[in-house]
């Protein structure tokens, strides 16, 4: 799903996303019930924050296989950070279980409200996703994009795996997170109905 064009007081959205590139379900007041469930009703907020990593956790592991499961440069170390740059490491199943369902808290970014993420915690999984995106002039950039058919754009978004995996594997967990964001839903009714944070 594209950027939401809507006003961000009267909308939120749902993303899922690989490093600002968004797929999502549109809704309204998720943003408010969550900071007044945050304030007044932490277990209910936690529960539902659980819920919604629960749902995205398929999507995050079927992500995360997408990753290379070699090195994809011979000479890429496999642990610690090393070079002048302090380049991290690159392990195969590091990168693989580095990729996460992570809750969010509904604030307001990008034209939207997030409330769920997927996202490649591991520092080697973050380099071979998006090396290329603020410049091309590095031989490490043009070696890791040389066996892709996609590749860097100087000064512009890349991902060599989040985007792409996310976008394709999203609708297997779409009835799910649909669940809890219903859930959602009728919390924020009954805020509204029971004037629960109505300072928000």
């Amino acid at each position: 799903m594209p950027r939401s064009r809507q006003s961000k007081v009267d909308a939120s959205v749902l993303q899922v996303q690989g490093e600002g590139l968004k797929f999502g379900i549109q809704t309204t007041g998720i943003n408010e019930t969550l900071r007044a469930l945050r304030l007044m009703e932490k277990e209910t907020y936690d529960a539902l924050r659980k819920e919604m990593v629960d749902a995205g956790q398929p999507l995050a592991k079927v992500v995360g296989d997408a990753f290379p499961k070699q090195k994809p440069l011979e000479r890429w170390h496999g642990s610690g950070r090393r070079g002048p740059s302090r380049l991290p490491g690159y392990s195969p199943s590091l990168v693989g279980r580095g990729v996460k369902a992570v809750a969010g808290t509904g604030q307001a970014r990008s034209g939207g409200q997030r409330i769920l993420r997927i996202q490649q915690m591991n520092g080697g999984g973050q380099v071979y996703d998006t090396a290329g995106s603020a410049s091309l002039s590095s031989q490490f950039v043009y070696n890791l994009d040389k066996r892709l058919r996609t590749k860097s754009s100087k000064y512009g978004f890349r991902s060599r795996v989040m985007y792409s995996a996310v976008k394709r594997n999203y609708p297997m967990i779409e009835k799910a997170v649909q669940k809890v964001v219903n859930k959602l839903e009728r919390e924020t009714e009954r805020r509204l109905s029971e004037g629960i944070g109505g300072i928000y």
